[in-house]
């Protein structure tokens, strides 16, 4: 199962433990965003580690480029992402 974000993957955790569905003998969970709760969390979440500062810089210039420029184009922007693995999903 792939969660949007780490805290809907520890929701997710806890109605897994609530149904008797063991993670990972049973089912795999990977999240995204690579939060401090992933690491800590029981198990330990596999996540999408992504680079929430540099994407936070990154909209700040494109906004400013936007507000100085009137007639700036279409923006595409992509980062580098990396798995973590941790206990929720074994490596294959």
């Amino acid at each position: 199962m792939i969660a949007a974000n780490d805290a809907m993957a520890i929701g997710a955790l806890e109605a897994f433990k609530e149904a008797g569905i063991k993670v990972p003998e049973e089912v795999s969970l990977i999240s995204f965003n690579d939060t401090t709760a992933a690491e800590f969390a029981n198990p330990a979440l596999t996540s999408v580690h992504v680079e929430t500062q540099q994407m936070g810089r990154a909209s700040v210039k494109v906004m400013k480029d936007l507000l100085d420029d009137d007639e700036a184009g279409t923006y595409k922007v992509t980062f580098p992402t990396k798995l973590v693995y941790r206990e929720s999903c074994p490596k294959a």
